[in-house]
């Protein structure tokens, strides 16, 4: 098969599994142009009010769910990928340009096999609260749980569970502010 054709296929499939999308979960606003694949529809539940941005990579496989609540926006070139377990995207969450978010990663412990060839691990679902921010080139990393209206700092990288209320931000993030509801204000975290 020609390069041509190979194109020309591929640009049909992202075009039709871009329209069973659009078409599923009307009232949403889905820009194309869109990478999605998925092994079955019906794991994919996206709520009212929902927008996806342009050159989003979508992929979702296997035993894994994904579901966005109502009011969310996921700005251009995310990539959001599962093949185990479920992410779960709260109502009214900002997620930035470039994100990634992922329920698997790569094995590599054998050092005498290739690292694509060790398959993946799951350390269980990622679950973004509601009201959250996660700012721009940030990647949230499998079995991580983002408590409600926290801010996730630009290119921070989180690989632990962080509280509702709370600011996180490097590589890897660590919560540096929380809000404290008696003062009514955003508190610094010492070290």
């Amino acid at each position: 098969m020609s390069s041509i054709s190979r194109d020309i296929l591929n640009f049909l499939s992202k075009l039709i599994n871009y329209y069973k999308l659009k078409n599923r979960f009307k009232g949403c606003f889905i820009k194309y142009p869109i990478e999605i694949k998925f092994s079955d529809i019906n794991n994919i539940h996206i709520s009212k009010n929902v927008v996806i941005s342009s050159n989003i990579v979508l992929r979702i496989f296997n035993n894994c769910t994904l579901f966005i609540e109502e009011g969310t926006y996921i700005g251009p070139n995310c990539h959001i990928a599962g093949t185990k377990n479920n992410i779960k995207i709260g109502r009214d969450v900002l997620i930035s340009d470039r994100v990634f978010i992922s329920t698997t990663e790569h094995r590599y412990e054998d050092v005498t096999k290739p690292i694509n060839q060790q398959g993946f691990i799951s350390k269980g679902d990622i679950i973004i609260g509601d009201e959250c921010l996660i700012g721009t080139g940030s990647a949230i990393l499998t079995g991580v749980k983002i408590g409600k209206h926290s801010i996730i700092g630009a290119n921070s990288v989180v690989t632990r569970d962080i509280s509702s209320y709370s600011v996180a931000v490097g590589n890897p993030a660590r919560v540096i502010k929380r809000y404290n509801f008696k003062t009514t204000k955003w508190v610094r975290v010492e070290k």
